[in-house]
């Protein structure tokens, strides 16, 4: 519970150190580059929307089966990828100075990707609610909450699938501390790691 957003408060410090290596101008240039490019790119798609609309709206192929299996997929990537990042954090090597169990790590890493998934969520619900809005959709609204469900149920199973796998990362580190410089099992591994009689 301590620990519970340590993860947290170590990718907040990483990019708040990332933003202060770097110059203001670069700074300045990234942001309002990028806001300009973020908005020619919407009025782009906002313009490609509106000429297909009346096509777009009849394509039941892509409502029924298109959109949902692209949204379970990239929900799928986003919550591996941010899973692992958080994983990569609670097990960082200087935390191991700490005495937190795999079980307390797991849930930093867990509380991490949570707080990370849900504005991504609320981004996709939100970019498929206006997309609907654009082409006029009937249901706008509902296909957004849909978005925001079959996304989140991909970023769900496959972060909750890679924070289950984070036993590998802790076999993985205890195997490596079994071994020699030389990258050789000794001799009495198996004696050195039994329990006491």
């Amino acid at each position: 519970m301590r620990h519970d957003r340590l993860v947290l408060t170590l990718l907040r410090r990483e990019l708040s150190a990332g933003l202060r290596l770097m110059r203001r101008r670069d700074l300045a240039w990234i942001g309002f580059g990028g806001w300009a490019l973020f908005a020619y790119a919407m009025a782009d798609v906002v313009v490609a929307l509106q000429a297909g609309a009346a096509t777009l709206r009849q394509e039941q192929a892509l409502w029924l089966l298109g959109l949902p299996s692209a949204l379970l997929i990239l929900g799928g990537f986003a919550g591996n990828a941010l899973a692992r990042l958080c994983l990569s954090r609670a097990f960082a090597p200087f935390l191991k100075a700490l005495p937190l169990s795999l079980r307390e790590r797991r849930r930093m890493a867990a509380v991490a990707a949570c707080a990370l998934g849900v504005p991504i969520v609320f981004i996709v619900a939100a970019a498929v609610g206006l997309g609907c809005l654009v082409i006029a959709k009937p249901l706008a609204a509902t296909w957004g909450l849909g978005a925001a469900i079959l996304f989140g149920a991909g970023f769900c199973a496959t972060a909750v699938l890679c924070l289950r796998s984070a036993r590998d990362l802790v076999n993985a580190d205890t195997a490596d501390l079994a071994r020699d410089p030389d990258g050789r099992r000794p001799l009495l591994g198996a004696v050195d790691r039994s329990t006491p009689a």
